[in-house]
């Protein structure tokens, strides 16, 4: 018996020893807004929090109500408020379970521990676990408060449905904010937390009801109710939401390209995670509001179309709005980071770049009719203009562009060769697989976010930027991790720039209509932009600027099908760029000193042209 005796004190020795070794050795604590990513837009104006993945709000317990607060105490950990991070009682008691059946079934953990487990460890149901948490749980109640310890775990429970934080949960489950929740809801909630694949309502509403019942009782028994306080919250009827909301939840496409960059930058991860991440983006999150609303608008007509969405700022790298499809609720997948597909005829503007800067003008005629081009590598190759029509006699580079016409352009594509526009490409880091001409057709595949940004350069007057979601990065106690800086170069010549820009009003132009009518010509917008649209079977696209907004608008098939929504890309950029122009001065591109004035009458419909530009010489 005394062997025993000394045996059993020179394990406790031993353990408690080692505990404290651990215990001092083991590295500091740093929590605050425990994996919160506060985002804020361009102008500091605070516009969500990110709760592990999803939009929520980082609440403090002023902003939850106390039927939650006491509910949420009297279920998880009866003596939070009293033990120094750790519940001996609840800890023998769960050992006792635990050796009883030779498995860990019960874990005793306080509100503190499942901190400590939430901020550094998984899930695994050992003893080594169960001893780091004890570990880290005495060094956060070291360091933080009871209020605080309670906050961070309130923000960070999981409520099923990849629902972290009573914001979002309150919110999904009955539409309310925290502050507002009742005894009867807080049961139901606290409930979920123990099992919440299980016990989620509109999982298992009969097993989810059970728990509040159960967690209503608890209340009574421990005197928080009284038998009639009881029974009101026991009957009291439960409005369920089940829903998200719809009009924000577009912003995570946005936020799925500020995470990309947070990895890119090295800062997504848990040492920065664990503090609290303060982001200030280049979201405009007015343009996000106006762009979102069109964007609901037209939701219902689009059958089986997808669309994608990106507004730049011109001469900057700023990303002021990013959308990725109709709604992300329904498909996660971000279709204006990743959709890769071809981008038909808004190539033509750098195609035409290129002629200017091999001696052609915007004078420049070649003669278009159906031809058949017999080309090196590929054979025989018939390019078709989309409208079935062509010219049978010789146009300038203003129709051409206008009308899209795809026999001019395979006819500059062999002037300038296809190896100087893959080249330019290659510039704006866009890779082609095949070079030949038909890249004078779009043949390549690029991202709405890459085809946008290439024409950003161009509404900053061949400066390209490389496109940036963040402008800086800083914990939550202000210490900043990282600026971004503005990573440019100068791609594009600015005189033949200018040039072009200026044609690029032609596509909205009605008089230069003859063989066919301009691409944009029913889609003219309230103020001066310039634009292309581009189109194939699965895809449609237009792209335009002016020196206030570079707006990319894509649809398509995500199985890579015929498109249905025909026209919806050109309704939807004219509606973007008149309701952000609204209000604004209809500014456009001043020449320079070596370009002058040119005016087309047009014989045909006997129409005056808009003014274009031609070197002076």
């Amino acid at each position: 018996m005394k062997k025993f005796f000394k045996i059993s004190i020179f394990l406790l020795v031993f353990l408690l020893t080692g505990y404290f070794l651990i215990f001092l050795l083991s590295p500091s604590i740093y929590l605050n807004h425990l994996y919160e990513i506060e985002i804020d837009d361009k102008n500091d104006q605070h516009i969500y929090s990110l709760l592990k993945s999803n939009i929520s709000n980082y609440v403090t317990l002023e902003e939850v109500s106390n039927e939650f607060i006491t509910t949420i105490v009297e279920v998880e950990d009866k003596r939070f408020y009293s033990h120094k991070g750790l519940d001996y009682l609840r800890i023998g008691k769960s050992f006792f379970e635990n050796f009883k059946s030779n498995r860990i079934t019960q874990g005793g953990s306080t509100i503190t521990q499942q901190v400590a487990k939430m901020a550094y460890l998984d899930n695994s149901k050992t003893y080594s676990r169960k001893f780091k948490e004890a570990i880290y749980a005495k060094k956060i109640e070291e360091k933080y408060t009871k209020k605080e310890i309670l906050e961070m775990y309130i923000n960070n429970c999981y409520f099923s449905h990849n629902i972290y934080g009573i914001f979002l949960a309150s919110s999904y489950y009955f539409n309310k904010k925290p502050i507002e929740l009742n005894f009867s809801e807080s049961a139901l909630l606290v409930g979920i937390i123990s099992s919440p694949n299980n016990l989620s309502p509109d999982i298992n509403y009969s097993s989810s009801i059970k728990k509040q019942q159960q967690i209503l009782a608890l209340l009574y028994e421990n005197n928080i109710l009284n038998v009639e306080e009881y029974y009101k919250e026991l009957n009291r009827p439960l409005n369920f939401s089940f829903r998200f909301d719809e009009f924000s939840s577009n912003l995570m496409y946005y936020q799925e390209g500020i995470n990309l960059q947070l990895k890119e930058l090295g800062l997504y991860q848990d040492s920065y995670l664990r503090q609290g991440i303060k982001v200030q983006s280049n979201l405009d999150i007015n343009v996000y509001n106006k762009v979102n609303k069109i964007v609901k608008k037209h939701q219902k007509n689009a059958k089986n179309d997808e669309i994608a969405i990106v507004i730049m700022k011109p001469y900057s790298n700023e990303i002021l709005t990013l959308i990725g499809g109709f709604d992300f609720n329904k498909s996660e997948y971000n279709r204006a980071l990743y959709s890769k597909r071809q981008i038909g005829s808004t190539i033509k503007p750098f195609l035409y770049y290129l002629g200017l800067k091999n001696g052609m003008t915007p004078l420049s005629k070649f003669y278009s009719k159906e031809t058949t081009f017999n080309i090196d590598g590929i054979g025989e190759y018939s390019p078709k203009n989309a409208s079935g029509f062509y010219a049978n006699r010789k146009i300038n580079m203003v129709e051409a562009l206008a009308l899209s016409d795809n026999i001019y352009a395979i006819k500059t594509t062999l002037l300038v060769g296809s190896s100087s526009l893959s080249n330019l490409l290659e510039q704006f880091n866009i890779k082609c697989e095949e070079v030949n001409p038909t890249l004078g057709l779009g043949s390549i595949s690029i991202t709405p976010l890459e085809l946008t940004s290439m024409y950003n350069a161009l509404a900053s007057e061949g400066t390209y930027y490389k496109p940036s979601f963040i402008k800086k990065v800083s914990l939550q106690d202000q210490t900043i991790l990282d600026q971004v800086k503005t990573k440019s170069k100068k791609i594009l010549s600015t005189h033949e720039t200018l040039i072009i820009n200026h044609l690029l009003k032609s596509p909205f132009d009605s008089s230069l209509a003859s063989y066919t009518y301009p691409s944009l010509c029913s889609y003219k917008t309230t103020h001066t932009f310039g634009g292309k649209s581009g189109s194939t079977n699965s895809t449609n696209w237009v792209v335009g600027f002016n020196p206030n907004y570079t707006i990319g608008v894509y649809v398509g098939n995500d199985e890579n099908k015929e498109i249905t929504s025909k026209k919806l890309a050109k309704t939807l950029f004219k509606e973007i760029a008149d309701s952000l122009s609204e209000g604004q001065n209809d500014i456009y591109y001043e020449p320079d000193s070596n370009m002058k004035r040119i005016t087309f009458y047009n014989s045909i419909n006997k129409k005056t042209s808009y003014s274009y530009y031609i070197d002076k010489n």
